[in-house]
């Protein structure tokens, strides 16, 4: 895990494996064996592959889910080697932490500051994706579409999450973070010129994944930089209190993203069933799948901007700290 690290190059590393492994887990986890992608391949990839909707299908989804596997045995394996020398118990007396002290790392301004802008923007991105079935059902008339855009979407993620390590190594992950929240937010605006344009809709994919793989593994760097923080200031880890209440705030928010169009659908007299809906609900829809999702993820990004203290020069400040054994405590 990133927090296992104290090299903060070593994190942003980590933090591309790590979420490289949760991402393609939960992608190919999904895909049932008998229709991978919920079609059959033929029919997004526009007639390359012969027909042949099982045998075909039912090989390739083993092909990638074996593809898959190795891909997660080899990220275990490195992450492994390569940070069994750094993680020793050290633990001792002096470093344990109390509930009201817990309650005191909340304080810490980088602390409040990255779960709050973990908040918006997941809800803002669940948002998105959640509502991604009605969009293309009411508004494009065609669902098939959906994983089409998918498949651009989770390839240029996967790039972006390659290119995210690098990038936070030379300018800090603070800026490269915020970066991603930009992107993103542009790929929103970028859908406003026409929301049923198939062309816009996949360069706004493109603009997603971009931000997808710069936010996802920095995300886990910077709480590492926030244990850091914590430990600066009051000479305790406390790797599990920040990683768990992270945790829990993704959770959090998944879980007010998943309520949201719920709630909406049912405000603008969506109709069960119904194939063709009122024009109301088609405003709720195309609200929830990009408009709450960019206003969200716009504030996201003037909190984290704004706010979040820790660039590149004040994080090996502190880290340079820790090792000559300084705190403020």
């Amino acid at each position: 895990h990133p927090r296992g690290s104290g090299s903060t190059d070593d994190q942003s590393v980590l933090s591309h494996l790590y979420v490289n492994h949760l991402r393609l887990r939960s992608t190919f986890s999904c895909i049932p064996p008998k229709n991978p992608i919920g079609i059959r391949i033929p029919d997004f990839l526009g007639g390359i592959l012969p027909h042949d909707p099982v045998g075909r299908s039912d090989r390739l989804f083993l092909v990638c889910t074996g593809e898959q596997h190795k891909i997660i045995c080899f990220a275990k394996l490195w992450r492994q080697a390569a940070t069994h020398e750094w993680i020793t118990p050290k633990g001792t007396d002096d470093e344990r932490y109390s509930l009201r002290e817990l309650f005191q790392f909340l304080r810490f301004k980088p602390v409040w500051t990255h779960f709050l802008t973990i908040l918006l923007s997941t809800v803002g991105t669940s948002l998105s994706s959640g509502t991604g079935t009605f969009f293309y059902t009411y508004i494009m008339k065609d669902l098939k579409l959906m994983s089409g855009v998918s498949v651009v979407s989770l390839v240029i993620t996967l790039l972006g999450m390659a290119v995210a390590p690098v990038l936070a190594n030379k300018v800090g992950k603070k800026n490269v973070f915020l970066a991603g929240i930009i992107v993103a937010v542009g790929g929103s605006l970028i859908r406003f010129i026409d929301v049923r344009s198939l062309l816009l809709i996949y360069l706004g994919a493109v603009f997603a994944g971009i931000g997808g793989g710069f936010i996802g593994p920095l995300a886990y760097g910077i709480q590492a930089d926030n244990t850091m923080y914590v430990q600066y200031k009051t000479g305790k880890r406390a790797e599990a209190a920040v990683a768990s209440l992270s945790s829990f705030v993704s959770k959090a928010a998944q879980g007010v993203a998943g309520a949201i169009p719920g709630y909406m659908l049912a405000a603008t007299g969506f109709i069960g069933g119904a194939a063709q809906q009122p024009q109301s609900v088609e405003g709720g829809i195309i609200f929830c799948s990009i408009m709450l999702p960019l206003i969200l993820c716009a504030a996201a990004g003037l909190v984290f901007g704004t706010l979040y203290p820790l660039g590149k020069k004040e994080v090996d400040e502190i880290t340079l700290a820790i090792e000559q054994g300084v705190s403020t405590k």
